[in-house]
């Protein structure tokens, strides 16, 4: 899959990820690195196509990243200034 100009179908999407797969660990400035890198902005091509992602609602944004962080609904308080408003 050297010279791969588009990838139209899930079988060329799969062998796509199959083939990046195999050339991972290419060295910078090899014929491998060029097709890696060629693959992998097809394959993000495809999938925004066919699997896009909406991003998350503000309130969900905002409890993703609370969570990540270990912070409390009581410590959005002093931004928020109305304790009812945080939850």
């Amino acid at each position: 899959m050297a010279n791969v100009e588009s990838i139209r179908t899930e079988e060329d999407y799969e062998a796509a990820l199959a083939r990046i797969h195999e050339i991972f660990h290419a060295a910078p400035g090899t014929p491998e690195s060029d097709e890696l890198e060629s693959l992998v902005d097809l394959v993000e091509e495809y999938e925004d196509k066919h699997y896009p992602i909406d991003p998350p609602s503000p309130s969900a944004a905002i409890e993703y990243q609370m969570d990540q962080t270990g912070k409390a609904p009581t410590d959005l308080t002093p931004l928020i200034e109305k304790h009812d408003k945080v939850s």
